[in-house]
């Protein structure tokens, strides 16, 4: 399944692989801690409070985010488990050189997992070839492996989700709807919102046509799989606050920020809004459930006041947050921040216009997967339509989009050989 043995194009592109790899480790070591995100005395930052964290889970077995002597649910535990081992391998440190390596290392792996879904969905190793190169060229795809956020070890655990729950659907192979079950729960301990992954699988599955019994039935391996694996997150959550936390409580603060129009928390109707009976502010529960209600009360004055803008914002307003910019926030090698922007906006149009090649195109109507990797694109700017949006969230599925560019390429290049 993740073999290429005879394909044509398999030296071309182990030869971009290794040119990203070669790329993504020398970008990490030549600008250092430069790229870091906050100050690691300070621990101002993402970076540098996931890193404390890994070391203080290591000292006192704790899982802790902004206060490390406070067990906290505000964040998934995910990352701060992958960080541990390299803290107390390499050191604090170290740690930074080493994760960033293994970075690059499973981003070039996830770019040929990237490789064979497109392959497979197109059955052409000349877009999927085509969708590899133009991803070398999107900076984002280098500067992830400079943080040491979840961004890659997300990134590779859902291209491979994708990848395999295309062929357990297909093949109706129930070990691959277990392992699929396996990545499923694991990247829901990185990324909450993968709780409703199997939406993008029902959209497999309709493309298949499964019957209802059968999705019922294929569907239950998976969601045991999941129980098994998040149990012990719920056991822990129990014990530590003493109630059920599902997956966080840290919904708050980017749902009250989403709820605003534009993100403007200094409207000229603040003063109308009543926050009253909304809860104060303390420690993160108090704080994350005030700020849920706050927001609540925010959508239901601005539904009834600011109806149209409102709905807009949240629809359309949001979108544009998703994708307007690329998740870049250095000015790698100097050429300009405009530089980023005007390849993301070249590969977004060239991705919407594979879109539409792809769906009405004679020459793409055969190839039924496509639906798949659209609904995942649909799937990923919904979820987070009710919260801030931004850049960073859609990342991941932006490899699939730079995938339909190449569509775009590829169509363009057959028309003209014709």
């Amino acid at each position: 399944m993740y073999k290429l043995n005879n394909d044509k194009l398999k030296l071309p592109l182990i030869i971009c692989l290794v040119i990203f790899l070669l790329i993504c480790i020398g970008t990490s070591l030549y600008y250092g801690n430069e790229l870091l995100l906050g100050d690691l005395e300070l621990n101002n930052n993402d970076d540098v409070k996931y890193l404390r964290a890994a070391q203080t889970l290591i000292d006192t077995g704790k899982l802790t985010y902004a206060d490390p002597n406070t067990s906290t649910v505000f964040i998934m535990p995910g990352l701060v488990f992958m960080l541990a081992p390299f803290v107390a391998i390499f050191g604090k440190f170290g740690a930074i050189v080493a994760f960033r390596i293994f970075s690059a290392i499973l981003q070039t792996f996830t770019l040929y997992v990237v490789f064979l879904i497109f392959k497979k969905v197109f059955n052409s190793s000349k877009i999927a070839f085509v969708t590899v190169l133009l991803n070398l060229f999107y900076v984002a795809n280098i500067y992830v492996t400079t943080l040491l956020l979840s961004e890659t070890i997300f990134i590779a655990l859902l291209m491979n989700l994708v990848y395999i729950c295309i062929f357990a659907v297909e093949q109706k192979n129930k070990k691959l709807y277990a392992l699929g079950g396996v990545i499923w729960g694991i990247s829901v301990m990185f990324k909450p919102i993968m709780l409703a992954f199997p939406l993008v699988v029902f959209a497999i599955m309709l493309v298949n046509k499964y019957t209802i019994k059968e999705m019922i039935g294929y569907a239950i391996i998976p969601l045991v799989i999941l129980i098994l694996c998040m149990t012990p997150w719920w056991i822990r959550n129990y014990i530590v606050f003493d109630e059920f936390i599902p997956l966080t409580l840290s919904s708050g603060n980017p749902k009250l920020q989403g709820a605003y129009i534009n993100y403007d928390q200094n409207p000229s109707y603040k003063d109308e809004i009543d926050f009253t009976g909304t809860g104060e502010y303390g420690n993160e529960l108090m704080n994350n459930d005030t700020e849920n209600r706050r927001a609540d009360v925010v959508i239901k004055y601005n539904l009834e006041h600011n109806t149209s803008e409102f709905i807009y914002w949240m629809t359309v307003g949001k979108t544009i947050e998703n994708f307007k910019l690329p998740f870049v926030w250095y000015n790698l090698y100097n050429v300009g921040y405009s530089l980023y922007a005007i390849v993301h906006y070249i590969f977004l149009i060239l991705g919407i216009i594979g879109i539409g090649i792809s769906i009405f195109s004679k020459e793409f109507r055969e190839y039924k997967l496509k639906y798949v990797l659209i609904a995942l694109i649909i799937f990923f700017n919904i979820v987070h339509l009710p919260y801030y949006c931004f850049s960073r969230y859609v990342y991941p599925i932006m490899p699939i989009m730079i995938g339909f560019a190449a569509v775009t390429i590829m169509y363009i290049i057959n028309r003209k050989k014709e």
